[in-house]
C-alpha cells in the first residue's frame, strides 16, 4: 500500500508527461502499465504516454495519448482510432470471473488489475456504444457511478437494464481509494453487496418525481377544466385572435402521451398559411407550455440528422421548423424512416458500415422508440404524398379581425412584456409524461366506426377516424382528474370531450375529407356569384378587405387543382353546379334521415346522439360522383 503523503505531480500540457510520472502519480508500478501496452512517446514535440487499445484478439485497434495529468485537453486519439472498451484483450479472463466493475478511464483499470479486481473501462463519461453490451453478454455489470456521471449509467442501462449500481461510493474512483490506502478488494466486495439494481433505482426516482410533479402541478390538476387555464395562458403569451389553432396544436402535442396500438396514430399536424400568417408563432406559443423533455426541434440540417442523433423520441413532440426541412423524396430512405416513426411508432433504419475490427461490411440496425408527434409548418401541402397522408393539415386563418386582434396584443406587449409561462402548466405536462402511456376508453367508438365505415369514398377515412379518436383521447387525458376509470384502469371519455373535439375541428375535418378548406369554398362560391368568368383580382375584391391577396391566390390554385375551377383565357370559371355543391359541408345540406337501429345508433344514449352524429357527418365525405366531372380545360 502507498502512503497518503505520496505527492501527485501536476504537469502542464506544454511540459508533457512521461510514463514514470504517470505511474508515480497513480501510485502504480511502471511495469504494470507496460503490460497494458503503455509507453513513452512524443506527441507534436511534447512528451506523452502512448496507451494501446487492443481488440479481443489482442491486436492494437486504437491508440490514445495522454500528455498531462490534469486539464481538459490531456487526452488525444490517434487518427483512425475508434473508441472501445478497455482492455478487450482481457475479456476472456473477465468472463471467467462472471462479473466486472465498470469504471471510467484507464487509470481505474490499472488500479483494479493491481488489486485483482475484474475491471472494464469506458473512455469517457459521455461514451457508450450499444454494441458493447453484446461483448459483455453473460457478465454481470457492476457500475461504479462517479459524481455527476448518472447520465453514463443511464446510457449503459438502455442496452443492459440488468446492471447494478454502486451509488455514492466513499471515493471518487478506484484510483483515489488506492491512493488513500484503502483496502480496495474489501471495499469493492462490500460495495458490490450494497449495489442496487438499476430497475429499482429508476422506480424509486420515478415515484419521487411523480410526487414532486403532482405537487407542482396541483393548481392545474385541481382545476375543474385545465383547458381553460391553457387557453388563458396562450392568450397571456400574446396570441391574438381566434385561439382554435393553438389549442389544436396543444392537443396534438398531448397526443404523444397516448398508448399506441396497431393502426393507431397520434395527431401529426401541418400548419398551412401564407408567409407571416402566424404559423410559427402559433407553434412557439404552445411549445412554451411544454417542458424541454417533451420536445425536440430540428430547424435545419442533414436529412439523416434525426436518425443518427441520440435524442429520445418516446412521447416527444418532433418539431420541424419548416416542412422544407423534411426529407421529401418518395424513395428517400430518410423520409421512409420518418414515415415509419410517425405511423409505426418506431424509427428503424438499416445502414451498411465497415467493422473496424474485421474490416468486413455489416448491417447496423438503428432503432428509436416512439410514439412521436410531428409538428411542422408550410405555405403549401407536403410534396411527399405519403407523408402528407399521415398529417392533419390545419389552415391558419388570415381574416382581418385576426390581424387586428394580433396587432392589439402586440401593442400591449410593447408596454407590458408577456409573463413567463406558469410553472404549474409546465409541471402539468411533465406529470402527464411520467405517467405515459395513457390508455383512454372512448365510449360508442365502435358505433361511430360503423357509421363512418358506410362512407368509402375517402381514401383517408381510416386515418381521419384515428385522428379524431386521438383528439378525443387527448382531451380526456387533460381532464383525467374529472374522469372515471373503467375496470382496466383506463380513463373514460365523456360527452363533454366529444363536444370539445367537435367544436375545435369540425370544419377542419370537413376540409380534410372533401379537400376543400374554408378558403377554397369561399373562392369557388365567389366565382359562382360573380358569373361569366372573372379574374383573381375580382375575386379578391368580392371577398372583401379582410381577405389576403396571397391567400386567394393559393385557394384558387387548390380549387383548380381539385377540378372545382377551370382557367380559360385568363378568366376563372366554375366547372359545374355539382362541384360547387360538393364543397358545401354535408351537414349544411338536406339528407335522408338516419335510422337509429339500422345505423347502430340505438346503442347510444339519447344525450350522446347529437355529438356522435355531428362528428359522423363531419368526417364523412360526399358520395363518389367522379363520372360527372368534366375534363379539365386549361
Amino acid at each position: 500500500m502507498l502512503s497518503a503523503s505520496v505527492p501527485v505531480a501536476t504537469l502542464q500540457p506544454e511540459t508533457g508527461l512521461t510514463l514514470g510520472a504517470l505511474a508515480k502519480a497513480k501510485g502504480l508500478p511502471v511495469d504494470l502499465l507496460g503490460k497494458f501496452g503503455c509507453s513513452d512517446t512524443k506527441r507534436r514535440g511534447v512528451s506523452a504516454v502512448r496507451i494501446e487499445y487492443r481488440n479481443v484478439a489482442g491486436d492494437v485497434a486504437g491508440v490514445r495519448f495522454r500528455s498531462a495529468l490534469t486539464g481538459p485537453n490531456r487526452f488525444q486519439w490517434s487518427t483512425g482510432s475508434k473508441t472501445s472498451l478497455y482492455p478487450l484483450d482481457r475479456l476472456a479472463e473477465i468472463r471467467q470471473r462472471g462479473w466486472v466493475l465498470v469504471v471510467e478511464g484507464e487509470s481505474d483499470v490499472w488500479t483494479g488489475s493491481h488489486h485483482d479486481v475484474p475491471v472494464i473501462g469506458i473512455p469517457g463519461k459521455t461514451v457508450w456504444r450499444d454494441e458493447w453490451a453484446t461483448l459483455l453478454e453473460g457478465i454481470q455489470l457492476v457500475v461504479w457511478q462517479e459524481p455527476e456521471a448518472g447520465d453514463l449509467t443511464a446510457r449503459i442501462a438502455k442496452t443492459r437494464p440488468d446492471l447494478v449500481v454502486i451509488e455514492c461510493p466513499p471515493y471518487k474512483d478506484l484510483s483515489e481509494a488506492h491512493l488513500a490506502n484503502a483496502d480496495v478488494p474489501a471495499l469493492v466486495a462490500n460495495l458490490r453487496e450494497q449495489a442496487r439494481p438499476w430497475s429499482e433505482i429508476v422506480a424509486e426516482r420515478l415515484d419521487a418525481r411523480r410526487t414532486e410533479l403532482r405537487t407542482l402541478a396541483g393548481p392545474v390538476l385541481d382545476h375543474h377544466d385545465p383547458l381553460e387555464l391553457i387557453t388563458d395562458a396562450i392568450r397571456g403569451q400574446g396570441y391574438g385572435g381566434d385561439l382554435t389553432p393553438p389549442l389544436i396544436v396543444y392537443l396534438a402535442a398531448t397526443s404523444r402521451l397516448l398508448a399506441m396500438r396497431t393502426g393507431s396514430m397520434p395527431l401529426h399536424l401541418l400548419l398551412v398559411g401564407t408567409s407571416s400568417s402566424g404559423k410559427t408563432y402559433t407553434v412557439d406559443s404552445v411549445l412554451r407550455l411544454m417542458p424541454p423533455e417533451a420536445q425536440h426541434t430540428i430547424s435545419a440540417g442533414s436529412p439523416r440528422a434525426l436518425i443518427y442523433s441520440d435524442a429520445n423520441l418516446a412521447h416527444v413532440v418532433l418539431v420541424f421548423g419548416e416542412a422544407d426541412s423534411l426529407p421529401s423524396d418518395e424513395d428517400n430512405p430518410a423520409a421512409s424512416a420518418i414515415r415509419n416513426l410517425l405511423q409505426d411508432h418506431q424509427l428503424h433504419y438499416d445502414v451498411v458500415v465497415r467493422n473496424p475490427d474485421t474490416g468486413e461490411f455489416e448491417t447496423r440496425h438503428i432503432r428509436k422508440a416512439g410514439p412521436t408527434v410531428m409538428l411542422t409548418t408550410s405555405t403549401r401541402k407536403l410534396r411527399d404524398h405519403q407523408m402528407d397522408t399521415r398529417v392533419f393539415s390545419m389552415e391558419i386563418p388570415e381574416h382581418i379581425d385576426k390581424i387586428r386582434a394580433a396587432l392589439r396584443v402586440q401593442a400591449r406587449l410593447q408596454r407590458e412584456p408577456a409573463p413567463e409561462p406558469d410553472p404549474a402548466l409546465l409541471a402539468f405536462q411533465s406529470h402527464l409524461q411520467v405517467l405515459a402511456p395513457w390508455d383512454v376508453d372512448v365510449p360508442y367508438l365502435d358505433t361511430l366506426a360503423e357509421l363512418i365505415g358506410r362512407s368509402v369514398s375517402a381514401s383517408r377515412v381510416l386515418r381521419d377516424f384515428g385522428r379524431i379518436t386521438a383528439l378525443i383521447k387527448s382531451i380526456a387525458v387533460l381532464r383525467h382528474t374529472r374522469r372515471e376509470r373503467n375496470g382496466q384502469g383506463w380513463v373514460v371519455a365523456t360527452l363533454e370531450d366529444y363536444g370539445t373535439a367537435l367544436s375545435l375541428v369540425g370544419d377542419m375535418y370537413s376540409a380534410s375529407v372533401t379537400g376543400a378548406s374554408d378558403g377554397v369554398r369561399r373562392v369557388v362560391l365567389a366565382v359562382a356569384a360573380l358569373g361569366r368568368g372573372c379574374n383573381q383580382q375580382a375575386v379578391t375584391a368580392y371577398l372583401g378587405p379582410e381577405t389576403n391577396k396571397g391567400s386567394v391566390s393559393r385557394w384558387v390554385k387548390e380549387a383548380i387543382g381539385k377540378g372545382w375551377l377551370v382557367k380559360k383565357l385568363n378568366r376563372i370559371v366554375t366547372r359545374s353546379n355539382w362541384e360547387i355543391q360538393s364543397l358545401t359541408p354535408r351537414r349544411c345540406r338536406r339528407s335522408r334521415p338516419l335510422r337509429r337501429r339500422s345505423c347502430g345508433l340505438h346503442r347510444i344514449p339519447t344525450e350522446m346522439m347529437p355529438v356522435v352524429v355531428m362528428i359522423y357527418i363531419s368526417v364523412r365525405s360526399p358520395p363518389p360522383r367522379s363520372s360527372r366531372i368534366p375534363r379539365l380545360v386549361l
